[in-house]
């Protein structure tokens, strides 16, 4: 595991409340389900520990890595380059932890050019219905088996539309319809993490808290069908997966199938001609990587 911290955090703060509701429930089953899902974290005891941060919980899946009781799942940006550059679908866990890391890692295909490098595909990007169908293909599925007695999730807003780092389009609606998903499950714990535009974290924030409340959440504004990077995504998940799940065993995944929309329902990628993410993005990956450098001298200096 790695010893220094990276990126905004000095301690991960669901791995520290996780052995602390060991002690408060000795006797009973342990099971947690970390969710790192709109890009950051989620825990449960039979713990599910769900991050919906648009970067990968390095530290916390590294954390759990060998704990057969704690699933850490995690839905986040990776390749070309963004920050950690960690999670492939292929990291799966340690010895009796395998299966107990489930990484989505969005990320367009692939082709072979005419030199014999690989290429990733102009996509659009990750939107609303990428995240609800990697819920309905491989979280939900995983979790009926699992059956956490806990979900914690790292609520970070940093995949929602406008956000000037994540670049993706998921709506406050869409948030509020994953928790609605896993509220039937098992007791839920929210802990907010990233977001930075200010205006669009609020609203997922409040979404989120009305479901937990026990509103309805709203209908999505955009389509719930997955793209390209969608698809190729959680179908490198599910084979990767499937031997530590019969839930996602593929008679279950072509029982599934069967419910697919029909051709002509799948969102055209036209509709996205002339919103391409800004060039700057660059230069702001860069400038976020300057801060992590700098947060990190700061913690040496203070040593």
């Amino acid at each position: 595991m790695s010893n220094p911290s990276t990126g905004f955090y000095s301690a991960g703060n669901k791995a520290v409340i996780v052995p602390q509701l060991s002690l408060l429930t000795q006797g009973a089953p342990r099971h947690v389900v970390d969710f790192v899902t709109l890009t950051r974290s989620l825990y449960i005891t039979l713990l599910l520990s769900t991050c919906r941060d648009i970067h990968h919980g390095k530290g916390t899946s590294e954390i759990f890595a060998e704990d057969p009781n704690v699933l850490v799942f995690s839905l986040h940006r990776y390749g070309s380059g963004f920050y950690p550059g960690s999670g492939p679908a292929n990291d799966v866990g340690i010895g009796r932890g395998k299966g107990r890391n489930i990484n989505v890692a969005w990320c367009p295909p692939t082709v072979i050019d005419r030199r014999g490098r690989h290429v990733e595909v102009d996509a659009p990007p990750v939107s609303d219905g990428d995240y609800i169908t990697a819920f309905h293909v491989l979280v939900l599925p995983v979790l009926s088996e699992f059956k956490p007695d806990l979900i914690l999730v790292s609520a970070g807003f940093d995949a929602v539309d406008k956000d000037p780092l994540g670049y993706y389009r998921v709506h406050p609606e869409c948030f509020a319809q994953l928790t609605a998903l896993l509220v039937p499950l098992a007791p839920i714990g929210m802990l907010l993490e990233g977001g930075y535009n200010l205006c669009a974290t609020a609203a997922s924030v409040e979404a989120c808290v009305r479901v937990l409340l026990g509103e309805s959440p709203a209908p999505l504004p955009g389509s719930r069908v997955a793209g390209v990077t969608g698809w190729s995504s959680i179908m490198r998940t599910l084979l990767v997966q499937q031997q530590y799940w019969q839930s996602l065993g593929m008679l279950n995944f072509l029982q599934l199938a069967t419910t697919t929309p029909a051709d002509g329902e799948w969102e055209d990628d036209n509709q996205h001609d002339g919103e391409e993410v800004p060039e700057a993005q660059g230069e702001q990956e860069e400038e976020y990587e300057l801060q992590e450098r700098e947060f990190d001298e700061a913690l040496e200096a203070a040593a």
